[in-house]
């Protein structure tokens, strides 16, 4: 069971620097899009389930804190598709 444990934590960490990598080393996506703030997303959750789990109550902090900036701008992202304009203007 804790080899589970252990990948759960490790898929979290690939998928954090796996959109690191491919906006910075390959530039195949853009920050203002979906797959990159979706990876940073369910990453920075995965992360932050894995460190409060663990008892490292500042590390499942600072991934909250991630989660919730990627989740602001899949929000702008989705309000600027669907065109509306007062949730865009309470986002940013």
């Amino acid at each position: 069971m804790e080899i589970m444990f252990e990948a759960f934590g490790v898929l979290g960490i690939i998928c954090l620097l796996g959109a690191f990598y491919i906006n910075n080393k390959k530039r195949k996506i853009a920050r203002r899009t979906k797959v990159y703030n979706g990876l940073n997303f369910v990453g920075a959750i995965i992360l932050g389930i894995y460190a409060y789990l663990t008892g490292a109550w500042i590390f499942a902090l600072l991934n909250l804190i991630w989660a919730l900036i990627a989740l602001r701008f899949l929000l702008i992202l989705a309000s600027e598709e669907r065109g509306h304009a007062d949730l865009d203007l309470m986002l940013k």
